[in-house]
């Protein structure tokens, strides 16, 4: 069984090619639109049958007819469409992840037959440029490639002066965020920041232990 990816995005692409693949294929063998007829079967262009009902006289039985119409490969087709856009547009940082989409995309992947989606959708929704929930992060939703693409400019080739520290320790924490829920390759930038600001503290801690006051040896009598 494949594997369902993991990022929001990839997700949103798998589920609109399988489904585009999946309307291509159905329409070639029943082309749409699809008629739900007063035989108790559903028709489609060429007036071949899609689903059969005829032989029950039992409305519950034939209650799915006008649903099978609707669901038409013509409708695949278009929420294929509308599925790549949303990853496309995930990817690219314009916008946050939509969570109705992804979760028509899960069920899509998952394929369990169950109704149920077996992977939770973020009620508060996610960053679409990073992955993490809107409501927990900060960083006014500056893409991750913006933000790989300005990392060297970010990361000092010494030590910050310690009014700077601060700074440099939340943007550090921020691009380690956006690697655990997003872009992995920020991760690395993450760790030069890091050994910079390691450096400085050593540095520190060097000049403190030089700083110390050497005793003077005591008197002898």
């Amino acid at each position: 069984m494949p594997t369902t990816p993991d990022r929001p995005a990839d997700q949103l692409h798998a589920a609109a090619e399988k489904l585009r693949e999946e309307a291509a294929r159905a329409h070639r063998a029943s082309p749409a639109p699809w008629t739900a007829t007063d035989e108790h079967v559903v028709r489609c262009a060429d007036r071949m049958i899609v689903a059969d009902r005829s032989e029950t006289d039992h409305p519950a039985e034939r209650a799915d007819l006008p649903y099978i119409a609707l669901m038409h490969p013509g409708v695949g087709l278009a929420l294929a469409a509308w599925l790549e856009w949303q990853g496309r547009a995930v990817a690219d940082g314009r916008i946050a992840v939509p969570d109705v989409a992804l979760a028509v995309a899960r069920q899509l992947l998952n394929g369990n037959g169950t109704g149920e989606d077996t992977t939770a959708v973020d009620a508060i929704g996610l960053c679409g440029y990073c992955g993490v929930p809107r409501e927990t992060h900060h960083h006014g939703y500056v893409s991750t490639a913006a933000a790989l693409a300005a990392a060297p400019h970010h990361i000092p080739a010494a030590p910050p002066a310690p009014a700077d520290r601060a700074a440099f320790e939340a943007l550090a924490a921020e691009w380690e965020k956006r690697g655990e829920y997003g872009d992995s390759s920020i991760t690395d930038r993450a760790r030069e920041l890091r050994a910079v600001l390691a450096g400085e503290a050593a540095a520190g801690a060097h000049q403190t232990e030089q700083a110390q006051p050497v005793p003077e040896p005591e008197e002898t009598r």
